[in-house]
Protein backbone atom coordinates (compact mmCIF):
# COMPACT_ATOMS: atom_id res chain seq x y z
CA UNK A 1 0.00 0.00 0.00
CA UNK A 2 1.52 3.34 -0.86
CA UNK A 3 1.40 6.40 1.49
CA UNK A 4 -0.11 9.72 0.62
CA UNK A 5 1.49 12.12 2.06
CA UNK A 6 0.21 15.94 1.79
CA UNK A 7 0.76 19.18 3.66
CA UNK A 8 -1.65 17.92 6.43
CA UNK A 9 -0.43 14.42 6.15
CA UNK A 10 3.37 15.59 7.05
CA UNK A 11 2.51 17.98 9.76
CA UNK A 12 0.13 15.34 11.11
CA UNK A 13 3.50 12.54 10.93
CA UNK A 14 5.79 14.99 12.70
CA UNK A 15 3.26 16.20 15.43
CA UNK A 16 2.90 12.14 16.11
CA UNK A 17 6.71 11.91 16.71
CA UNK A 18 6.83 14.97 18.51
CA UNK A 19 3.37 13.74 21.12
CA UNK A 20 5.79 10.65 21.45
CA UNK A 21 9.10 12.44 22.13
CA UNK A 22 8.34 15.92 23.65
CA UNK A 23 8.76 19.35 22.01
CA UNK A 24 11.73 19.85 23.90
CA UNK A 25 13.78 16.94 22.01
CA UNK A 26 16.62 18.10 20.23
CA UNK A 27 18.57 15.66 17.80
CA UNK A 28 21.93 14.98 18.87
CA UNK A 29 24.48 14.29 15.75
CA UNK A 30 26.70 11.29 16.31
CA UNK A 31 29.59 13.64 15.18
CA UNK A 32 29.39 17.44 15.15
CA UNK A 33 30.63 17.93 11.57
CA UNK A 34 28.02 15.48 9.80
CA UNK A 35 24.15 15.89 9.14
CA UNK A 36 21.63 13.78 10.99
CA UNK A 37 20.87 9.86 10.32
CA UNK A 38 17.08 9.11 9.86
CA UNK A 39 18.17 5.44 12.04
CA UNK A 40 20.87 4.96 14.82
CA UNK A 41 22.43 2.12 15.21
CA UNK A 42 23.43 0.50 18.96
CA UNK A 43 25.61 -2.28 19.59
CA UNK A 44 25.07 -3.51 23.51
CA UNK A 45 23.42 -0.21 24.44
CA UNK A 46 26.31 2.01 22.67
CA UNK A 47 25.52 4.08 19.78
CA UNK A 48 27.38 3.27 16.90
CA UNK A 49 27.82 4.90 13.21
CA UNK A 50 25.17 3.28 10.81
CA UNK A 51 26.98 3.01 8.02
CA UNK A 52 29.43 1.20 9.63
CA UNK A 53 27.38 -1.90 10.84
CA UNK A 54 24.60 -1.84 8.96
CA UNK A 55 25.17 -5.59 8.05
CA UNK A 56 25.95 -6.93 11.45
CA UNK A 57 23.34 -8.86 12.82
CA UNK A 58 23.94 -7.73 16.50
CA UNK A 59 23.05 -4.47 15.74
CA UNK A 60 19.55 -2.58 17.64
CA UNK A 61 17.88 0.00 14.59
CA UNK A 62 16.31 2.83 16.52
CA UNK A 63 14.86 6.20 14.69
CA UNK A 64 16.86 9.05 14.72
CA UNK A 65 15.79 12.23 13.83
CA UNK A 66 12.35 13.85 13.77
CA UNK A 67 12.33 12.91 9.74
CA UNK A 68 13.00 9.69 10.16
CA UNK A 69 11.00 9.30 13.42
CA UNK A 70 7.91 10.22 11.32
CA UNK A 71 8.49 7.49 8.40
CA UNK A 72 9.37 4.67 10.52
CA UNK A 73 6.02 5.44 12.43
CA UNK A 74 4.23 5.26 9.05
CA UNK A 75 5.69 2.16 8.04
CA UNK A 76 9.16 2.53 5.79
CA UNK A 77 11.44 -0.44 7.47
CA UNK A 78 14.80 1.01 9.39
CA UNK A 79 16.48 -1.52 6.89
CA UNK A 80 15.53 0.28 3.62
CA UNK A 81 16.34 3.19 4.83
CA UNK A 82 19.63 2.50 6.44
CA UNK A 83 21.10 0.81 3.16
CA UNK A 84 19.22 3.85 0.54
CA UNK A 85 19.06 7.14 2.56
CA UNK A 86 19.63 6.95 5.86
CA UNK A 87 22.56 10.33 5.63
CA UNK A 88 20.44 11.90 2.96
CA UNK A 89 18.39 14.81 3.31
CA UNK A 90 15.01 15.13 3.08
CA UNK A 91 14.21 16.07 -0.44
CA UNK A 92 15.80 12.90 -1.40
CA UNK A 93 14.18 10.62 0.78
CA UNK A 94 10.76 11.86 -0.64
CA UNK A 95 12.64 10.77 -4.07
CA UNK A 96 13.82 7.27 -2.95
CA UNK A 97 10.89 6.44 -1.08
CA UNK A 98 8.65 7.56 -4.42
CA UNK A 99 10.39 5.81 -6.53
CA UNK A 100 10.41 2.45 -4.57
CA UNK A 101 6.32 3.11 -4.31
CA UNK A 102 6.23 3.46 -0.67
CA UNK A 103 4.92 7.17 -1.06
CA UNK A 104 3.66 9.73 -3.36
CA UNK A 105 3.86 13.30 -1.99
CA UNK A 106 3.26 16.94 -2.89
CA UNK A 107 4.95 20.01 -3.45
CA UNK A 108 3.92 21.54 0.17
CA UNK A 109 5.21 18.24 2.07
CA UNK A 110 8.14 18.21 0.21
CA UNK A 111 8.60 21.51 1.13
CA UNK A 112 7.59 21.36 4.76
CA UNK A 113 9.41 18.40 5.73
CA UNK A 114 12.49 19.63 4.01
CA UNK A 115 12.42 23.10 6.26
CA UNK A 116 11.59 21.16 9.59
CA UNK A 117 14.63 19.14 8.84
CA UNK A 118 17.29 21.57 8.47
CA UNK A 119 15.91 23.99 11.16
CA UNK A 120 16.22 20.71 13.42
CA UNK A 121 19.97 19.92 11.82
CA UNK A 122 20.80 23.99 13.02
CA UNK A 123 19.56 22.40 16.74
CA UNK A 124 16.05 23.54 17.08
CA UNK A 125 13.95 21.26 18.77
CA UNK A 126 11.37 19.14 17.64
CA UNK A 127 8.63 21.16 18.62
CA UNK A 128 10.54 24.26 17.17
CA UNK A 129 11.22 22.83 13.64
CA UNK A 130 7.73 21.82 12.87
CA UNK A 131 6.84 25.47 13.96
CA UNK A 132 9.28 26.73 11.72
CA UNK A 133 8.32 24.88 8.96
CA UNK A 134 4.59 25.42 9.44
CA UNK A 135 4.86 29.34 9.69
CA UNK A 136 7.00 29.15 6.20
CA UNK A 137 4.29 27.01 4.47
CA UNK A 138 1.80 29.36 5.75
CA UNK A 139 3.21 32.94 5.45
CA UNK A 140 5.13 31.72 1.58
CA UNK A 141 3.48 29.23 0.12
CA UNK A 142 1.28 30.65 -2.90
CA UNK A 143 1.30 28.05 -5.29
CA UNK A 144 -1.33 24.95 -5.67
CA UNK A 145 -0.50 22.19 -3.33
CA UNK A 146 0.36 19.46 -6.24
CA UNK A 147 1.45 15.74 -6.68
CA UNK A 148 4.61 15.82 -7.18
Amino acid sequence: MTLHINLEKAKAMLAESIRLAGEDKKYIKLDAGRSCFYVHAKIDGEEVDPEDVCDVEDVELVPGCLVGDAFIREGIPMEWIVKNVNNEGSIELLHKLAREGFITYTNHADIYLDIAQTRQDHGHTWGEAASLAGEYIQKRMNVPEKVM
